[in-house]
C-alpha cells in the first residue's frame, strides 16, 4: 500500500472526481440483492394437528403470497431456510447466475442452495450426467434422467462453485452446492480437482427429494394471498391513478385464493360493493345471495307509502335512515327526498360513510379521499345534490371499533345541536347502527331526542333473486317479522336509479355511441363533471382536457384529488349507443380499457 501524506490526501479530498469514486464505493457495498425466498415464514397449520404436522405454510411478504409446502416426511422436517443470505452468499448465487427477479429460492443450507429456476438458462454451457435419478418414485418427469453441471473456480475469493441443474417440468432445478477453500476440515468438494465428480450423498438425495417436491407444489398449488381484502380490490381500482371501475372484474376469481373461509367471505362483500359502484347490481346482489345463503324471497305488505314517513318527520329534530353498503338504491331514496326535508327545515345531512369534512369544505364537491363509499357515483350525487340544496355535509364515523356507537352518537351531537340546539339533522347509517340499542340509543341518551329510525336493511335480503325491479319504495307491515330491528319503520326499497340528480331536477336523455376506433377495446365508459376535473390540483389544460388526464396522481395522497364520475355504464354484449340520463351542465366522457387506461374522450353539454 503506498503511504499518502496529509497534503496529498487533502489534494484528492479536493478532486472533484473523489466524491464521484467515494459515491460509487458507498453505492457498491451498501446496496445488497434481494432475492425471492420463502424465507419470511409463518407456522400457520391448526393447533389440533399439533406438532406431528408435516405441512407448513411459508409466507412471502414481497409476493403477499402464503404456500403451503408439504414436507413429505418427518425425517426430512429439519429441512428449512434458516441461513440469511449474507453479501458473500449472494455473491455466490450472482455466479450462478441467480436472477432474483424471477428465480425462488427453496432452500437455503449450510453451503448450498436450492433454486427454482424460472428464468432462461443456457444449458449448452453445462456438462450433462446421465444418472440414475435418486428420487423416480417422486418425480413428475420421470424421463429426466440427466443432470447438468457447471463448475465455476473463483481463485480470488478461493471458492469453487458447482451447480446442478435438473429439468423440472416446463422449469429447472438448480442446486448449488460450494466450498470456501480446500483447507476446509470437512471438504465438500475439491478445490484443486474442481471437475471431480462426487458422489451423490444420502443428504443430497433427500434435499434433491424435497425440492422437487417443494417446486412441484410451488407450480401447481394455489398460492394463498395474504392480504386484507380492502386493499387488494383497491389495488384493482387502481385509485392512485384514477378510478377503475372495472375492478370488480378483474378480480372476481381472487376469492378462491384466500385459506380461509371467513377471509373469502370478506372478500366477496368487498366485492360485491365494487360491483354496485359499477352500476352491476345484480351481479352484486348475487354474491349476496350465496353469502347469506338466501334463496327464497319474502313478500311483505304494505302499510304506508313515503308521504306518510314524510308527515312522520315533521315532528322529528332527528331523522336516521341506514343502508346496506353494496346497495345504492338506500343512498338514492334518500337523494329524493332531500328536498322535501329542506323546506321541513333540515340543514344537516351526516353521513357515515363521508370522511374528510376540510377537504370537500376546500373543493366543494366530492373525491375519493372522502371515503370509501364516495366511490359510488350516487353517494357522490348525493353530496352534491345536498351542497347545492344548502345542506351542511359532515362525516361521524368512529376510528374504533369498541367504542363506536358511543363515538358515533357524541360526533353527531358534537356537530350539530350543541352548536345549535334547534338544528334539524337528518343522518344516513350504515347497517344496525339506527337500532335503540347501538348508536340511535345513545344519542337519545346523550341529546335527551328521540330520532325517527327508518330501517332500509332488513327487506335488502328479500329482493336478491327478484328478476325484476318493481321500481317502488313502501312501509312494510312489521308485525311479526322475526329478528326485526328495533327502529320506527321498515322500508321496501328496489328502486331504480334512473339519473345522476335524484330527479331533483329536469333531466335530458342523451345517447352516446362508442367510437369505431375503439370499440372492441372500450369496456367502461365514465361521466365527469368538467367543472370538477378542471378544478383538480392536478389539472393544468391548455385549450382542453388532455387524454389521459384522470390517471394524474398526486404526489401525497391520489385518493384525495381524484374526482367520482357523476354516472358510468358497463359495456355488455358488444353495445353500441348507450343512453344515459343527465341534470344541466358541462361533462368529459371518458372511455376506458379493463386496465384503467383512457382510450378517448368527449365533451358534453347538457
Amino acid at each position: 500500500m503506498i503511504a499518502l501524506n496529509i497534503i496529498q490526501l487533502k489534494n484528492i479530498i479536493m478532486n472533484r472526481s473523489f466524491y464521484l469514486y467515494f459515491l460509487i464505493l458507498v453505492t457498491f457495498f451498501g446496496c445488497k440483492t434481494h432475492y425471492k425466498t420463502l424465507y419470511n415464514q409463518a407456522y400457520l397449520t391448526d393447533d389440533n394437528r399439533g406438532h406431528s404436522d408435516i405441512h407448513k405454510f411459508y409466507q412471502n411478504d414481497s409476493l403477499n403470497l402464503t404456500i403451503e409446502i408439504n414436507w413429505g416426511s418427518r425425517d426430512l422436517i429439519s429441512l428449512g431456510l434458516w441461513n440469511k443470505i449474507t453479501r458473500s452468499r449472494s455473491h455466490i448465487l450472482s455466479l450462478t447466475k441467480m436472477n432474483p427477479r424471477k428465480d425462488l429460492l427453496l432452500y437455503s443450507g449450510h453451503r448450498i442452495f436450492v433454486i427454482l429456476k424460472k428464468s432462461k438458462i443456457n444449458l449448452s454451457t453445462f456438462v450433462p450426467y446421465d444418472v440414475e435419478d435418486p428420487i423416480v418414485q417422486y418425480s413428475w418427469d420421470k424421463s429426466d434422467k440427466l443432470i447438468y453441471r457447471k463448475t465455476t473456480v473463483d481463485r480470488k475469493n478461493k471458492l469453487i462453485i458447482v451447480n446442478d441443474i435438473i429439468p423440472f417440468r416446463n422449469d429447472y432445478i438448480s442446486i448449488v452446492q460450494y466450498a470456501v477453500s480446500d483447507e476446509d476440515p470437512l471438504p465438500i468438494l475439491n478445490l484443486k480437482n474442481p471437475d471431480y465428480l462426487y458422489v451423490y450423498s444420502e443428504w443430497y438425495k433427500a434435499i434433491l427429494k424435497i425440492s422437487k417436491l417443494n417446486a412441484h407444489n410451488i407450480n401447481t398449488q394455489k398460492r394463498y394471498i395474504n392480504k386484507d381484502p380492502y386493499v387488494l380490490l383497491d389495488e384493482n381500482f387502481k385509485a392512485e391513478k384514477g378510478n377503475n371501475y372495472r375492478a370488480p372484474f378483474l378480480a372476481a376469481a381472487k376469492s378462491q385464493q384466500y385459506r380461509k373461509k371467513e377471509d373469502k367471505q370478506l372478500y366477496d362483500r368487498v366485492l360485491a360493493t365494487y360491483y354496485s359502484f359499477a352500476r352491476e347490481q345484480r351481479k352484486s346482489d348475487s354474491l349476496w345471495a350465496v353469502l347469506t345463503q338466501h334463496t327464497v324471497d319474502t313478500t311483505f305488505k304494505q302499510v304506508g307509502t313515503i308521504d306518510d314517513l314524510l308527515k312522520k318527520a315533521d315532528s322529528a329534530q332527528i331523522v336516521m335512515f341506514n343502508e346496506v353498503q353494496n346497495c345504492p338504491q338506500h343512498r338514492y331514496l334518500v337523494g329524493t327526498l332531500l328536498g322535501k326535508f329542506y323546506q321541513k327545515g333540515f340543514r344537516y345531512l351526516g353521513l357515515e360513510a363521508f370522511t374528510n369534512d376540510s377537504s370537500l369544505i376546500e373543493k366543494g364537491y366530492p373525491t375519493s379521499g372522502n371515503g370509501f363509499l364516495m366511490r359510488d357515483p350516487v353517494m357522490a350525487n348525493l353530496v352534491r345534490a345536498a351542497i347545492k340544496m344548502g345542506f351542511n355535509v359532515f362525516g361521524y364515523d368512529s376510528k374504533y371499533d369498541n367504542t363506536r356507537e358511543i363515538d358515533q352518537a357524541k360526533n353527531i351531537y358534537d356537530k350539530t345541536l350543541s352548536k345549535d340546539h334547534k338544528a334539524k339533522v337528518l343522518i344516513l347509517a350504515e347497517n344496525d347502527h339506527i337500532d335503540r340499542k347501538n348508536m340511535a340509543g345513545r344519542f337519545e341518551t346523550i341529546s335527551g331526542i328521540a330520532p325517527l329510525t327508518i330501517d332500509q336493511t332488513y327487506t335488502y335480503l328479500h329482493h336478491l333473486n327478484n328478476k325484476i325491479n318493481k321500481d317502488e319504495a313502501y312501509i312494510i307491515q312489521d308485525n311479526g317479522l322475526k329478528d326485526k330491528p328495533n327502529v320506527d319503520f321498515l322500508l321496501w326499497n328496489d328502486l331504480k336509479i334512473n339519473n345522476n340528480c335524484f330527479s331533483l331536477q329536469e333531466t335530458k336523455p342523451i345517447m352516446i355511441n362508442i367510437p369505431d376506433s375503439i370499440f372492441n377495446k372500450a369496456t367502461i365508459i365514465c361521466i365527469y363533471n368538467k367543472n370538477e376535473l378542471l378544478n383538480s390540483n392536478k389539472i393544468t389544460p391548455i385549450t382542453s382536457i388532455p387524454i389521459g388526464y384522470i390517471k394524474l396522481v398526486s404526489s401525497n395522497n391520489a385518493n384525495k384529488i381524484t374526482p367520482i364520475p357523476v354516472d358510468l355504464h358497463e359495456i355488455n354484449n358488444k353495445e353500441k349507443t348507450i343512453e344515459f340520463s343527465l341534470s344541466a351542465g358541462e361533462y368529459i366522457i371518458f372511455y376506458f380499457d379493463d386496465d384503467g387506461n383512457v382510450l378517448s374522450e368527449e365533451s358534453r353539454n347538457i
